[in-house]
């Protein structure tokens, strides 16, 4: 063989030509709803097989060595948009497909084709051989077969393609419902399974439901677990209130705290009109009480008052004596000393300056004596007046007219003698100037009077 003859045959178009057209042939048309698609795709396939045609006619040897370079560059862009179209099925790449295809048509039409050889001889017997096939074909025809096959083939047609409600026009009809509702299949699916723009697909959404609702039934039986713990407390709880009555060979009712509470509400109701009786009658006692009791407490308090002056009293009093005693011994062992009378008056000045104060000592201490004494007897004249009030004042109304005005003087008595002060018993008598004062006043009574004025 000659390289030009080789160059073709073993050109990659042929390889990348098969390839193509087996995937062509490999498109489902069957599913394919669109007219236009299937316009496009039975072009496609009718210039596949004249490109075929074509090709066999080719004679390698009066064309260039490359001469199907140009050709495989348009069928390899027909190839990509081929492939496009497969994977997203675009109707765009499938008229790319046919644009391409016709690029590559034209190319290969600038290819020198090799024309059959055809010779008188050949013609003669083509036409004889004809001729005898059309003769015999002629007398084997039976006429009144043929008209009646004919009218059938009419009826037929008729029925399948040209009648009003022929088959044709039912597959149009059922074709374009179809298309219809593959669209609406189409819409119902990108609806229902496929996300987009950020909107969730119905899948999506029901996915999302049931996860959700699988949780909340999750929850709802810790609830319903928990609601039924809850119901059962609660049933105790009732039992507790308001009693349960079991049913036993020996029944016994549980008559609960309500009926408890009720028992002891009517028991503290009896019971608060009980003591509320026992108020009233001790109110009544306490009420009559209250005037002696004013007086009984007014005279515990004198005598409190009197008692706080037993203890000072006998103070003084062993105070008083005391200073006696060592004046007493004093003077017992000065006189002791004594040797002749000349010495009397040396050792009383002596003993002056122990004397004076042992002397004085003595005195104030029979004044406080004197004043605790009296402020005593004050309280002791009150308290037997607060003691004795109550018992005049009984006697007074159990008169057989109860004198108003001897009341009166009682009550005035007895507020005089509660609101005077003991204390003033001792104003201008208590007796706190000085020894040395003392001694003077009683020497001098104008010393006194000038300090007193």
């Amino acid at each position: 063989m000659s390289k030009w003859i080789d160059n073709y045959t073993a050109h990659q178009f042929h390889g990348t030509w098969t390839d193509f057209k087996k995937r062509v042939d490999n498109i489902d048309t069957s599913v394919i709803v669109e007219q236009n698609v299937l316009f496009e795709i039975a072009r496609l396939k009718k210039v596949i097989i004249f490109i075929d045609s074509y090709l066999s006619l080719v004679d390698p040897e009066i064309n260039q060595v490359n001469i199907l370079d140009t050709p495989l560059l348009h069928l390899k862009q027909a190839d990509v948009q081929l492939n496009a179209y497969i994977e997203n099925n675009n109707d765009g790449h499938l008229i790319n497909v046919n644009t391409y295809i016709d690029n590559c048509l034209t190319a290969i039409k600038n290819m020198q084709i090799q024309l059959p050889k055809i010779s008188a001889k050949s013609v003669t017997s083509m036409l004889t051989t004809y001729n005898k096939i059309i003769t015999s074909n002629l007398h084997s025809i039976n006429l009144s077969q043929v008209k009646q096959n004919s009218d059938e083939i009419r009826e037929l047609t008729k029925y399948l393609i040209s009648g009003e409600n022929s088959i044709k026009v039912q597959i149009d009809e059922l074709l374009q419902n179809a298309s219809e509702k593959h669209l609406k299949i189409n819409q119902y699916y990108n609806e229902m399974l496929i996300d987009k723009d950020g909107i969730p697909s119905t899948k999506t959404e029901l996915f999302e439901a049931k996860t959700e609702i699988l949780v909340d039934i999750k929850n709802l039986k810790s609830s319903m677990s928990e609601i039924a713990e809850k119901i059962r407390e609660l049933d105790d709880f009732y039992g507790k209130i308001y009693g349960v009555v079991e049913n036993t060979e020996e029944p016994s009712e549980n008559v609960g705290l309500k009926k408890e509470f009720d028992l002891l509400f009517g028991n503290v109701q009896k019971f608060e009109s009980l003591q509320k009786n026992k108020y009233k009658t001790l109110i009544e006692q306490i009420e009559s009480l209250l005037p002696a009791a004013t007086s009984v407490g007014l005279a515990e308090a004198y005598h409190n008052e009197r008692k706080k002056f037993i203890i000072p009293i006998k103070i003084w009093n062993g105070v008083f004596i005391g200073a006696l005693m060592l004046m007493s011994g004093l003077s017992f062992f000065s006189l002791r000393a004594v040797q002749s009378i000349t010495d009397i008056g040396d050792i009383l000045m002596h003993s002056l300056p122990v004397s004076l104060p042992l002397i004085w000592l003595a005195i104030f201490a029979s004044k406080r004596r004197s004043e605790s004494k009296r402020l005593e007897q004050e309280y002791v004249h009150k308290e037997t007046l607060a003691r004795s009030y109550s018992g005049y004042k009984q006697q007074i109304e159990q008169l057989s007219q109860p004198d108003k005005e001897l009341l009166i003087k009682l009550l005035e008595a007895a507020i005089d003698s509660i609101s005077y002060n003991a204390s003033k018993t001792l104003d201008k008598k208590h007796g706190d100037e000085p020894f040395i004062q003392s001694l003077l006043s009683r020497a001098t009574p104008s010393f006194k009077s000038n300090n007193d004025k």
